[in-house]
């Protein structure tokens, strides 16, 4: 079957009922059947066999396939989004997520944020409001910060049995922006039961006029200062500091080149 070359045939129209096709078909322009089977269908040089593979997943959604091979990967376009394997690509946009906010795994892990979880990408800063660093009683843990640390707030409370500091001069009463002058009278250290009695703590402050540095003293309520202390708690030996009011009763008191 043939046209003129001022009348092509286009199109031919076959009505096989129960016909059969042998050897090799080409069609140049195109193929429509309500249905179409065989052994190996191509697209090209491609098997369609190779990514139709959803023939049977196709439930409460579509899927869509993302690239060529065996079992997908495909997208599901519907109301819950599955990867069976491993997802890359150049960007991720979530809408239930604010910006600004550090993302965890929630519930399920699914993606989720909190306030006062944020980051600050202008200036590389890490915001959070509570912060716990190891478990409650796990002495393996050792947590070490590189820098300086800056703390702004109104108590730090270090509960440990040791304290080492390199620093050989301890600053009190110190404000960086202000004068410290109305609240240096009072300032020294409290030694919480040091009387040897409950609730009853020492301390060591400095006391004075409100004015004037040479009115100002370095004071203690504890009963007796002991310098060069070589004894024991029972049984003390060294030389006494001789507080005022205190009456000379046996022993020796040394004064410049008195001695009593």
């Amino acid at each position: 079957m043939s046209g003129t070359y001022f009348n092509p045939i286009k199109r031919i129209f076959l009505n096989l009922s129960g016909g059969t096709v042998t050897g090799d078909t080409v069609f140049t322009e195109g193929v429509y059947a309500d249905s179409l089977s065989g052994g190996t269908i191509y697209s090209g040089s491609t098997d369609l066999d190779t990514i139709r593979g959803i023939s049977n997943e196709l439930t409460n959604g579509t899927f869509l396939p993302i690239s060529g091979g065996t079992g997908g990967p495909y997208l599901f376009t519907g109301d819950t989004t599955i990867f069976t394997g491993l997802v890359s690509a150049t960007g991720f946009t979530d809408s239930s997520l604010t910006s600004g906010r550090v993302i965890y795994a929630g519930a399920l892990g699914r993606f989720t944020s909190e306030a006062l979880f944020e980051y600050d990408e202008v200036e590389n800063l890490l915001k959070t409001q509570n912060i716990q660093i190891g478990n409650p009683g796990d002495t393996g843990t050792t947590t070490t910060i590189f820098g300086d640390v800056l703390v702004i707030g109104e108590s730090i409370s270090g509960y440990t049995s040791e304290l080492y500091i390199e620093d050989n001069l301890i600053e009190l009463n110190f404000n960086p922006t202000a004068s410290t002058i109305s609240t240096s009278l009072g300032a020294g250290f409290s030694i919480q039961d040091g009387s040897g009695v409950g609730g009853t703590d020492v301390f060591w402050d400095i006391r004075g006029a409100a004015t004037g540095i040479a009115n100002r003293s370095f004071s203690t309520n504890i009963a007796n200062i002991i310098l060069s202390e070589s004894g024991t708690t029972s049984s003390p030996s060294g030389v006494y500091v001789i507080k005022v009011g205190d009456t000379i009763d046996g022993g020796f008191f040394w004064h410049r080149n008195l001695l009593i």
